[in-house]
């Protein structure tokens, strides 16, 4: 009996082997919750009797060879798939038997994405801009609204519905509906949001809704008041990004003070820098608030027409620019009204792609990663350069952005020469690990100072010591700050101040007219408070922090011997 059992048992465990080897052989690595790594070997035309050990070896790392490659008969290449734990180990093994002539990762490349818009090839701009390679990581995002400040939009244009909503007005004819009655807008629209890959038409830079306000007539020409609301209104409807692509010499205060509306919302504002070849400042353009545009050709010249100066910010192609007009239609037109859709388009792809980036940290991005045209650096022709969208996005899964979202004291008042905490909570909403410093401040002066080591998408909550010896008796704003790294571009998150103030004071000076504000001495009732608290801990009900004059976390003989023995005294 025992004997059967013995052979009924090895007999199980043969048969277990033998479909494990089956199931191996059919589902591979990734199926059996393997991480997995590939590898390409490169033999330059080597014998077959090469490929032959190098099978042998395979299996004894538990790879398996994914194919080969040859060329006149030779072994050129062999793909290897093994166990991540394993690839170093492989790797020296291989390179010590068979002296290979590259050892390289099995790369996945993309195929570059080309629309089937029936016009593609007469979009000149789009290409100079390398968009169709941005377009490989992302086409835009739906939550990013653009309002088109113009003649107003064909708004049931078959390459525009798609992408448009029904948020503007007509404020010429004071009525709902902005319907273009010139082709302006429609142009502007169909740059920055055209369907893409529809099979017919036009593609759009960005995939993003767009809106209209129609503040200019069927002849172009619109009134300070009617401008002023189109902006005030596409703010209050919830537009990330204004593009006006339209302007005058002619400084107007409403004007302004409705871009200075916009501006403070963290709306970007986009205008044409004009169409006169003079370097006179042309309103909205000109105002520190908006991002100017001036124009190129296809060559990367400025365009013959296009107004130029210091105020110049960015250039994008604005000669024989072909979009959608009204009537269901398309056109070439001409003008740095093109070159700020431009912009506004590729600003609204980036923002898809990089949401964190505030306005301003956006605004800087774009000017980061222009190519750089004229005289190096800034100049009055191109500003800081022209747009290139794939310079804008290639880095997207390389972008660092760590945040301080919290800085809570852990008391109101702190004896000086005392220590005290302070709560601080730092994330990392970029795509990398980081490692970097975390500083405190007291009224910007340096009280503490962590290194941390945060993966993508990690949070944590630091406890700072405040050690108060050096700081003289008043109040403080305590921050913390954390230094720029080398790619991070969403800076206006680094930098974080407390809701509250703490006052440094006398040793036992916690109580004051004002709660949680000393009074400059050490009475009667500073004893009393740490007195009837002594025996008390952080977690009990009565708690009161500035009580627990040491900072380590409950009220004894130590905290109201620490208050008595200044008993009397005044700061």
């Amino acid at each position: 009996m025992v004997v059967k059992l013995r052979y009924l048992f090895s007999f199980s465990v043969m048969l277990i082997i033998f479909i494990s080897i089956i199931v191996y052989d059919s589902v591979g690595f990734a199926s059996l919750g393997l991480s997995l790594d590939e590898l390409i070997i490169g033999f330059g035309g080597a014998s077959d009797d090469i490929f032959d050990r190098l099978k042998s070896l395979v299996r004894n790392f538990e790879a398996d060879i994914n194919s080969v490659v040859r060329i006149n008969n030779g072994v050129e290449a062999v793909s290897v798939r093994l166990p991540v734990h394993l690839r170093s180990a492989f790797i020296s093994k291989v390179s010590r038997i068979f002296k290979p002539l590259y050892i390289e990762s099995n790369h996945i490349y993309r195929a570059c994405f080309v629309p089937n818009d029936e016009y593609w090839s007469l979009q000149w701009g789009f290409r100079k801009i390398q968009v169709d390679f941005a377009w490989n990581i992302s086409v835009g995002n739906s939550s990013i609204l653009v309002s088109v400040v113009d003649t107003g939009v064909d708004w049931n244009h078959p390459d525009l519905a798609a992408n448009y909503v029904a948020l503007g007005y007509d404020w010429v004819n004071d009525d709902s509906d902005p319907v273009d009655d010139n082709g302006h807008g429609t142009h502007v629209a169909g740059i920055v949001a055209a369907v893409i890959n529809n099979s017919i038409g036009v593609a759009g830079l960005s995939q993003v809704k767009i809106m209209a306000e129609k503040a200019l007539n069927s002849t172009g020409y619109g009134s300070t008041d009617d401008l002023a609301n189109a902006i005030i209104h596409s703010v209050d409807s919830g537009a990330k990004i204004i593009v006006m692509s339209w302007g005058d010499y002619y400084d107007s205060f409403l004007l302004h003070n409705a871009i200075r509306y916009a501006y403070s919302n963290n709306v970007l504002l986009v205008a044409a820098a004009g169409n006169d070849a003079v370097s006179e400042p042309m309103y909205p353009a000109a105002y520190s608030e908006v991002v100017a545009v001036s124009a190129t050709d296809r060559w990367d010249n400025l365009a013959s027409f296009s107004n130029f100066g210091d105020w110049i910010e960015l250039a994008a192609p604005g000669v024989s620019i072909f979009s959608t007009v009204w009537d269901d239609s398309y056109a070439y037109k001409s003008g740095t009204s093109m070159a700020a859709s431009f912009v506004a388009g590729v600003a609204a792809l980036t923002w898809s792609v990089y949401p964190q980036l505030s306005r301003d940290d956006l605004r800087i991005y774009l000017r980061e990663k222009a190519d750089d045209l004229g005289s190096p650096g800034f100049d009055i022709y191109f500003g800081y350069g022209r747009v290139n969208a794939w310079k804008a996005l290639e880095n997207s899964t390389k972008i660092s952005d760590i945040a301080v979202f919290g800085v809570v004291p852990g008391k109101a008042v702190v004896g000086q020469g005392m220590r005290m905490r302070v709560y601080v909570n730092v994330t990392n909403l970029g795509y990398e690990t980081e490692v970097f410093n975390v500083t405190l401040y007291a009224n910007r002066t340096e009280a503490n100072c962590l290194e941390m080591t945060l993966q993508a998408g990690e949070s944590i909550n630091l406890t700072f010591e405040w050690n108060t010896a050096a700081f003289s008796f008043g109040r403080y704003l305590l921050s913390c700050c954390v230094d720029p790294l080398s790619n991070e571009y969403n800076v206006s998150n680094n930098d974080k101040n407390s809701s509250v103030f703490v006052w440094v004071a006398m040793i036992g000076d916690i109580t004051g007219l004002n709660p949680g504000e000393p009074d400059g001495k050490v009475d009667i009732r500073d004893v009393a408070l740490v007195a009837r608290l002594c025996g008390s801990f952080s977690s009990d009900r009565d708690w009161n922090p500035n009580a627990d004059v040491n900072d380590d976390d409950k009220i004894d003989l130590r905290d109201v011997s620490l208050t008595a023995s200044n008993f009397g005294k005044k700061t």
